[in-house]
């Protein structure tokens, strides 16, 4: 028997068929019977054979190189490409990078997270994100997630990815990969675009683009807005087995937790709305750029909802205002100058989290308290940042890059409140602040047609202090790079790469007191190895091979409060192809193979050991493959998989002789030595999933517009992904099937 969801649905979906139908075929059906158009249309596909679309790009080197020439391993997607695959976010285009995966953060249930070749945190803050060159990671997290993940892609020209460290170019943050957004220039747009999406899920897409160079004037405006609600997520089922209490259950009165708590029939849902605003206006050789960026999202944190409650949802908001200018100036033949300054405006965690969230031991509070919330949060930075670099070419086989930096990170105000219990409510902190200053080097030398040698250097100094002025810690790293290119014919291309990077504990691990800061924190350091071979036995069509191995001492982690738990170790191997043998057709895949290991805390033997990495899937597999057919219609089909997850294991305790005299009566203290294991969690398995995306544009039938129809995760596939750092091992749920058509026009 059909429910009204399910009619509804099933009706939905049958309407975006017809579009479909309406928009992209019959517009294409000749009138009368004509045998030779299968002939042509066969033979337009192989017409036009080109050499692969050579792609450069500037944040591995901070020089304009080819993917060949880059001294790291490097990744890109352009515009033409995103558009025709249907990306509606960042997160569309991440999740085709090789090892990388998106996934929900159960620390605050919305903001969404980034695995980078197995490594993942809360907050993806061993990831640097640019826009233009400029960092827009927050001073409180060092991460950006709270913001990129879901960035529209408005104004977006090209997004570039180095797959390894950075920190010799970048500094702190660029730790295990650096994400470059390149935005569109005047001369890109020279005009408008406007663009709608709409669909299920109540899904709005709408951006506006628009640029004109007048002389030597630039001038861009862009503008966005983003809305879904995804409902009837799935969650998975589980129980906290607690432990058997036969032989105890008198003295657990006297203890302070409780066991068997039900996670069961749960809903989830995923709802967000962002609004942006740019502009950017320049002279000659300067540039100002100007963006602000608000999001509402609402999510069941972590366990999803209880039945009946799923009309209480957590409220995670952010604002952003981002200022940056940008100058450079050939000042001779040989010499270059850029300079950059920033000022990025954070305002995240202004978080709402529900009661209803949690288990079942809830269940009395009344609805006058579920309306509200069971805590609230805000924080504040500011980032300020300058840097100015020269680049000095003394002859096409020698180039040198000096620069300096200087930044300065501010936490301004903390407040929590337990609306449950009052007597729980947290303190306001106090303001924290940090200063960073660097000097870098790098020098390329081309020394024949077969080898080509790069190797930088970077001096990091870092002070933090609190809101008086006081000084609290220092500290220092110094960070090389080196990159051989070796070139045996125009074929091959191999890389043998080295690099270190370091990543300072953020101020929320320090400072934030009730969820565990540790200003005791030494900085994360990471040894990475690579090496890359690259194949091009045609102009069509190139592959490629990588290997690394990520070496991280100190590593950081959660467990209670933030603590270095020993080292990190990660080992993959990255296969890539791309074919594009005529105008019309292109297609790629790449597959990655991950296994990872940390240090962690064992309370039971109070040592720490290393394990295989938790929640982690060993198999990516991602494609894409791209059809233009009559220079009118063009057919995209898209996918990624990710297998043979990691489980979760166990997390129990064997509470300790002192805990459990000090909380029993003498008189039960007797049964101690027979008190048993506290499992809080069982072993939990997290399921394989397949995604698959196909997205159709259809050009000409009107002037100057372009109609499109998506139908995004085609199977609605269950997309449940584990969380490293919490111990609850449901898995967060990422959104469903979502339908969407939509028109863009240019004027």
């Amino acid at each position: 028997m059909l429910t009204k969801m399910t009619a509804y649905r099933n009706i939905t979906r049958i309407f975006y068929a017809a579009l479909a139908m309406i928009f992209f075929i019959a517009p294409l059906c000749p009138a009368e019977s004509d045998p030779e158009s299968l002939d042509d249309l066969w033979d337009s596909m192989w017409d036009d054979a080109q050499e692969i679309v050579v792609v450069t790009v500037t944040t591995a080197s901070r020089t304009s190189k080819t993917f060949e020439e880059a001294p790291s391993i490097v990744s890109a997607i352009t515009r033409d490409e995103f558009q025709k695959m249907g990306a509606r976010t960042i997160e569309d285009i991440l999740n085709f990078i090789p090892g990388f995966m998106i996934g929900r953060s159960i620390y605050s249930g919305q903001h969404q997270t980034i695995n980078a070749r197995g490594r993942s945190s809360y907050f993806a803050e061993g990831i640097l994100f640019l826009v233009n060159g400029q960092r827009i990671n927050d001073g409180i997290s060092g991460g950006a997630v709270t913001s990129v993940p879901d960035y529209p892609l408005d104004n977006v020209k090209q997004v570039e990815i180095i797959r390894g460290p950075g920190s010799a170019l970048y500094g702190a943050n660029a730790f295990v990969a650096v994400i470059n957004v390149i935005t569109m220039k005047a001369s890109d747009l020279d005009g408008g675009i406007l663009s709608y999406r709409g669909g299920t899920d109540q899904g709005h897409y709408a951006i506006f683009e628009y640029g004109k160079q007048l002389q030597d004037i630039v001038l861009t405006l862009h503008g966005s807005v983003t809305n879904w609600d995804a409902e009837d997520l799935p969650q998975r089922d589980f129980t906290q087995q607690g432990m058997d209490t036969t032989g105890v259950s008198h003295v657990l009165p006297y203890l302070t937790f409780t066991t068997n708590h039900r996670y069961n029939d749960r809903k989830n849902s995923d709802a967000v709305q962002i609004y942006q605003i740019g502009a950017s206006a320049g002279f000659k050789g300067a540039l100002l750029e100007v963006n602000y960026d608000e999001s509402d999202n609402k999510n069941h944190w972590g366990y999803g909802a209880r039945k009946g409650y799923e009309k209480y949802r957590s409220i995670f908001k952010t604002k952003n205002v981002r200022l940056g200018f940008r100058y450079e100036n050939q000042v001779e033949e040989k010499l270059k100058l850029n300079a950059l300054a920033g000022y990025f405006y954070h305002e995240p965690f202004a978080r709402d989290a529900s009661v209803h969230t949690f288990h079942d031991d809830f269940d009395a509070i009344p609805d006058s308290i579920l309306v509200n919330n069971w805590f609230h949060e805000e924080k504040k930075s500011r980032t300020y940042n300058s840097e100015i670099s020269v680049v000095y070419q003394h002859s096409e086989a020698h180039t040198a890059i000096f620069g300096v930096n200087a930044q300065r990170d501010e936490l301004n105000n903390f407040v929590a409140g337990n609306i449950v219990s009052p007597e729980d409510t947290l303190p306001t902190q106090s303001d924290k602040d940090r200063n960073y200053y660097a000097m870098f080097a790098q020098y390329t030398w081309d020394i024949n047609q077969l080898f080509s040698l790069t190797s930088g250097i970077r001096f990091d100094y870092f002070t933090r202090s609190d809101s008086l002025g006081n000084r609290d810690g220092s500290d220092s790293r110094l960070i090389p790079r080196y990159a051989l290119i070796v070139r045996p014919d125009k074929k091959w291309t191999i890389k043998l790469l080295y690099g270190e990077a370091f990543r300072a504990p953020s101020l929320y691990e320090m400072y934030v007191e009730d969820f565990g800061g540790n200003t005791n924190l030494k900085p994360e350091k990471n040894r990475t190895y690579e090496a890359q071979f690259n194949y091009k036995p045609t102009p069509q069509l190139i592959f490629s091979t990588a290997g690394y191995i990520i070496d991280i001492e100190d590593f950081i982690y959660y467990n209670g409060e933030w603590e270095n738990v020993g080292d990190y170790y990660s080992e993959g191997i990255e296969l890539e192809m791309r074919y594009q043998p005529s105008r019309n057709l292109w297609a790629f895949a790449n597959y990655t193979y991950i296994e990872a290991e940390r240090g962690y805390w064992n309370p039971v033997i109070r040592e720490i050991e290393k394990r295989k990495l938790e929640a982690m899937p060993t198999h990516f597999l991602n494609f894409c493959i791209n059809i233009d057919l009559f220079d009118r219609l063009n057919l995209n089909l898209n996918g990624y998989g990710r297998w043979d997850w990691s489980s979760q294991p166990k997390i129990s305790q064997n509470l300790s002789t002192e805990y459990l005299e000090s909380r029993i009566p003498e008189e039960y203290h007797d049964v101690i030595e027979d008190f048993p294991e506290v499992v809080w969690f069982p072993e939990t398995n997290f399921p394989d999933f397949t995604v698959l995306n196909f997205h159709a544009e259809l050009r000409d039938l009107l002037p100057n517009a372009t109609l499109t129809f998506s139908a995004m995760n085609l199977s609605d596939a269950d997309q449940i992904v584990g969380d490293l750092h919490n111990v609850a091992p449901a898995g967060i749920s990422i959104n469903g099937r979502q339908f969407l058509a939509g028109v863009r026009l240019n004027f």
